[in-house]
């Protein structure tokens, strides 16, 4: 925000939205978040669904699948922009595409895939970096095709250290990658 009082006030004194259940604004165990322009995006992992909430707090409209189709199965990660909403659901083992109100385009389910958590897009690469809890950091490309991975790195000594449980992952300006890597905290 370009009121320097009005960005610290939500970075030092936020003000909460919403609380536990089943109903608008209200989450069982969200996990992960992205924003686009005038909303943010949430992944209400326990109630199998996305929220839309606005900039200000306000409930905009829930995501989820129809009913005669195949249930959102814990989404976990986000990343979105203005056409689309790209998640990671861990009880399918699937990235899912939808279209910028949540429809399905489309799912994929490549053999890597166990349990994907965190998503998110490397505009260096034109890939998104897939952070899966047992088979590590995935390279997929928009078609959903897994082009590379990783699943450890070399420490400074020069010894492999595997991932325990990757979460999240991201690169910094300089191609470095950071992986949150929850088994090994």
């Amino acid at each position: 925000d370009k009121n320097g009082k009005r960005y610290f006030s939500y970075l030092f004194n936020p003000d909460a939205v919403g609380g536990t259940g089943e109903g608008e604004l209200q989450f069982r165990a969200p996990a992960g978040i992205c924003h686009r322009k005038g909303e943010f995006i949430v992944a209400d992992s326990g109630n199998n669904r996305l929220q839309r909430i606005d900039e200000n707090g306000k409930f905009i409209a829930f995501i989820s699948r129809p009913e005669e189709s195949d249930a959102l199965q814990t989404p976990f990660g986000l990343w979105c922009n203005e056409e689309s909403i790209w998640l990671t659901e861990s009880g399918a083992g699937r990235v899912t595409q939808l279209d910028r109100y949540g429809n399905v385009v489309k799912e994929f389910s490549p053999p890597e895939f166990k349990k994907p958590r965190h998503i998110t897009w490397d505009e260096d690469q034109q890939l998104f970096a897939v952070a899966d809890e047992t088979s590590g950091i995935l390279f997929m490309n928009p078609a959903g095709a897994i082009v590379r991975k990783t699943n450890g790195y070399n420490s400074p000594a020069g010894k492999f250290v595997a991932f325990a449980r990757p979460y999240a992952a991201t690169f910094d300006a300089f191609r470095n990658l950071y992986v949150a890597d929850y088994g090994s905290s």
